[in-house]
């Protein structure tokens, strides 16, 4: 199955090619509606999406914005607030520390990105970009 990202690159709408546009933007759709596990895929390091997550004891599901950093990918002094600096995983050839791997709670008006400590279990995107 083609990624969202795949199918928006080949839509081009014109006269000659209407029904292939159309079923292409059916398919954009669909993948935006889908939850997807995390088991199966991942979304882009960083990238802004929604995620199912299963909330504490209660196993009831809530949704998030959140976005996911994987192992040692994103500095900490780019991610993580200065309060938090020094608890990520180290890296001694680079002297330098990585934002632990994981799910981030994405929030719009603040700097600080709380890390998920329960399980997500699925996401999806967002929006196109």
């Amino acid at each position: 199955m083609k990624t969202i990202e795949e199918l928006a690159n080949t839509l081009t709408i014109g006269k000659d090619n209407e029904t292939e546009a159309y079923e292409t933007a059916i398919q954009m759709a669909e993948l935006m509606q889908r939850w997807i596990p995390v088991g199966e895929e991942l979304p882009q390091p960083l990238k802004r999406v929604n995620c199912k997550v299963m909330f504490g004891t209660s196993g009831k599901p809530w949704t998030a914005i959140a976005q996911y950093v994987p192992y040692m990918t994103v500095p900490e002094d780019e991610f993580m607030d200065e309060e938090y600096s020094g608890d990520g995983d180290y890296n001694e050839e680079e002297d330098r520390y990585y934002t632990p791997e994981g799910w981030y709670e994405s929030n719009l008006y603040s700097d600080i990105n709380y890390k998920i400590s329960d399980e997500v279990i699925s996401w999806r995107p967002i929006e196109l970009k």
